[in-house]
Order: structure tokens, then sequence, then C-alpha cells
């Protein structure tokens, strides 16, 4: 169903590509609808991909050999993230449930978690593995913090959005959770109690919040948005550092920062993926082309190096 050659991997229907740039290895995917559909453990072991019928494909990340077909949910799957030990892979589906895999085995963890309303836009790890985050859409508008140990919820699910939740990420210190909305706003939460840090939401786009990402040295949030912008936050201060008018010609499906938080990629529905220096806020060379539909998610290797025929 799929294979590796030279530096590409690909899937049949969907398209994978990756470039390298100085700080390491994009892998970009295409197409389709919903959250993201790659994920890679940070072991650089696994690399996992959703297809459109809504099985989980898992190959080796340094091979490129699959390892299997993970099947379970009754819906299509949304969203994919590996625990930072890299063993558990969790997938939130249109079926309004999170489910959990054992990579090494590809069989299903306990049963699902259930409560959200609406189908689920995101999940994500906290880096100690210890609290996973679920976003859901539509009338649910919802976070939900769930305790990793007991699968049980860690508090009242999290209301401060007016609209539907489109992505949901971890500070890497563990401090924060910041997700964005379709009604164009961010709101900051404490990570462990799951309290609005701020009285009021981070605004000021004009479009839906479709990605957010925190710097490496979790100081820095950015934040990509329908209005084919990116704006930078001050994740201590809570302040706009500034806003990236990014040159897209669609709006913005995915930003990322690479490991050493020197360079930012914003993906876009124009089929591209550019390439920023933080440092100086300008654009690194030409956007990268390639893909023939537009561009869903972008992810850094692991390592933040070029990492040539493996899959990272």
């Amino acid at each position: 169903m799929y294979g590796v050659q030279a530096t590409s991997w690909v899937l049949v229907g969907e398209r994978e590509q990756n470039w390298s740039d100085r700080s390491g290895t994009i892998w970009t995917a295409e197409g389709g609808s919903g959250g993201c559909p790659l994920a890679f453990s940070p072991d650089e072991r696994y690399g996992a991909f959703w297809s459109t019928d809504g099985e989980i494909e898992l190959w080796d990340a340094r091979t490129g050999a699959p390892l299997g077909t993970m099947t379970g949910h009754s819906g299509s799957i949304t969203s994919l993230a590996f625990s930072p030990d890299g063993i558990i892979l969790a997938s939130g589906s249109h079926d309004m449930t999170v489910r959990f895999w054992d990579v090494r085995t590809g069989g299903l963890l306990g049963d699902p978690l259930t409560g959200h309303t609406n189908w689920v836009t995101s999940v994500v790890f906290s880096p100690d593995g210890m609290i996973l985050a679920s976003a859901s859409v539509g009338y649910d508008m919802t976070v939900r913090l769930w305790d990793m140990p007991t699968r049980a919820l860690l508090s009242d699910p999290l209301t401060g959005h007016s609209a539907s939740v489109r992505c949901a990420v971890f500070s890497p210190d563990g401090k924060i959770l910041a997700s964005g909305s379709y009604y164009m706003t961010v709101q900051l939460w404490g990570a462990q109690t799951g309290a609005l840090l701020l009285g009021e939401p981070l605004t000021g786009h004009s479009g839906w919040i479709t990605s957010v990402m925190f710097s490496p040295d979790s100081k820095v949030l950015a934040s990509g948005s329908e209005n084919m912008t990116v704006r930078l936050w001050d994740a201590q201060k809570y302040s706009l550092l500034g806003d990236t008018p990014t040159g897209h010609s669609k709006w913005i499906t995915s930003v990322a920062f690479s490991p050493d938080g020197n360079v930012l990629a914003s993906g876009s529905r124009d089929a591209t993926v550019r390439l920023w220096d933080m440092r100086t806020g300008t654009l690194l060379g030409d956007p990268l082309t390639g893909h023939r539909d537009w561009t869903r998610s972008v992810v850094f290797s692991p390592d933040g190096q070029d990492s040539g025929n493996r899959v990272l």
C-alpha cells in the first residue's frame, strides 16, 4: 500500500512529501479534511498516518517498512498523537471517541474515551504523558483533560470557546494548554487545572484558527488562520509579538517549529510550505512546492536532522 523510494514516502490516494532544510527534515501531507494526519513517535521509531477509510497505518520510521493497520473507530479519524515514550498512539474520530493503541502490538488499549457530543478534532499528550487533551466541534465546543493512568476526566469540560474548537497543543514545559477555535480566538488554560489564564482570549485573526504550536522553549506561541496569516504571541506575557502576512494565497492549515526553534514552517491550502527565520522574521528561500493538493499538515523530524532515506 505504501513504500519508500529515496527521500519520498507515498501513500496511494494521498501524498506525503519531505524536504530537507538546514534545521531538519519536514514531512507534509496533502488533501482530505480534518486534523493532523501525520504523527511521529518522539524516539523516531514509529510513524502513523490515517487513511480516508478510517484506518491507521503504522510504519517503521527508520526503514519505511509497513508494520500493520489498526482499526476500531466507527467513523473517520481526525487526529493522531504519540505518547512521549512512543508506546501509545491516541486517535480522535468522527465517532466522538478517543482510542488508544499499543504500537508494539497494534492492539487497542482498553475502552475508548467517551463524553464528547460531536466529533473530536484534536488529541494531544502533555509532555510528561500524564494528561491527554481532546477537543471537539459543533455544539460541543469543549476541550477535555483526561488523566492517563485512570482514563478519568481531570475536571469539568473546558468551556471558554464560543465556537468549534479546531486545535489544541501543550507547551513543552507542560504549563499551558492552548486551543484555537472557529470563532477566531485562542484560549490559554492551565495545563494541570484547566483554569483559564486570561480574562479574554487572544484575538486579532479575521478567520478561523486552524493550527496552534509552541516553540520548543515554550516562550512563543504561533497561531495559523484562515485569513492567511500567522500570529506570534509571547506565551509568558500573553501579548502579540507580530502578525505575519505569510504570502500564502489561501488559508493556513498547519504551523510547526523546527526542534531548535529557529525555523517556523507554515502549510497552506495553496499547496505550498513556507519557511521563516524566527530570528529575523524573514522568509527562507522560495516556497516549497510539489503537492498536487492542499497541504494539510507540516511536521519536522524529531531529531531535526536530515534523515536521508528514513521516514521521519
